[in-house]
């Protein structure tokens, strides 16, 4: 059973312990796991992502300088959240 990493709360616990990726994180933080995660994205030419706290956006800009993660972790990703019934859904 993973853990849940403390800066995840609400609904998204249950989804983040239903994925189990906290192995996949190599010492990231969730926040940017999931930031580098979007990035990765194929398809994905804008990511929105708002904050009132001057240190979250330093460390929003931070992950997005490390780029998109790699491929292999990406697709593991992708599986997991697959398997524990996050698929994206056609607007």
């Amino acid at each position: 059973m993973t853990s849940t990493p403390r800066s995840i709360r609400g609904p998204a616990q249950s989804r983040w312990r239903r994925a189990q990726i906290d192995d996949l994180l190599d010492r990231a933080f969730p926040v940017e796991f999931v930031l580098r995660f979007t990035f990765s994205h194929p398809d994905m030419d804008t990511t929105i992502v708002g904050t009132i706290n001057p240190a979250h956006l330093q460390s929003n800009i931070d992950a997005s300088q490390k780029g998109a993660l790699p491929s292999d972790i990406y697709v593991e990703a992708k599986q997991r959240l697959t398997d524990a019934g996050f698929v994206p859904q056609a607007a």
